[in-house]
């Protein structure tokens, strides 16, 4: 089953430059917990900003795995569940959208209150259609943010 993590603002903002919009240690904490000893995907902006986590496997996407990935084809599909098939996804946005065909469930940690920044990197909601609250099960809720799992249709 494919992963996947993300920490997004009210409009679904999820970076400014190479920063992200917020650092809260109990979301980086259920990160941590959430990730450990699986193997991460991410892009190649969203590698160079993580330090280096112990016991995690970090895929980094280089151009030749972009092409493959963007085929629409049933046998890349297979390869993709095989490679990754106990990966989460941790961004950034344009790793977010090329996932999406293969992501079965997400956690999204959404924030109330709008970032100090303004966002120039958003998740790629339109790519998950299936984000919808009747799928979410609330994990966390306060009064600063709640995390959500949402499961991809048909899948339990």
């Amino acid at each position: 089953m494919i992963s996947a993590i993300v920490a997004v603002s009210p409009d679904w903002g999820i970076g400014c430059g190479d920063e992200l919009l917020y650092r809260n240690s109990f979301d980086m904490g259920f990160f941590c917990g959430l990730t450990q000893g699986r193997a991460l995907v991410a892009g190649q902006r969203t590698s160079d900003l993580i330090p280096s986590l112990p016991n995690r496997l970090l895929w980094t996407l280089g151009k030749p795995d972009w092409e493959l990935l963007s085929c629409d084809d049933e046998a890349v599909e297979e390869v993709v569940r095989k490679l990754f098939g106990n990966a989460v996804v941790i961004g950034g946005g344009k790793t977010y959208k090329l996932f999406a065909p293969y992501v079965d469930q997400i956690y999204v940690t959404h924030f109330f209150n709008p970032p100090e920044k303004q966002a120039d990197v958003f998740f790629p909601i339109e790519d998950y259609p299936w984000i919808v609250p009747e799928n979410g099960v609330k994990i966390v809720s306060n009064k600063e943010f709640e995390i959500v799992l949402y499961k991809r249709q048909g899948e339990t």
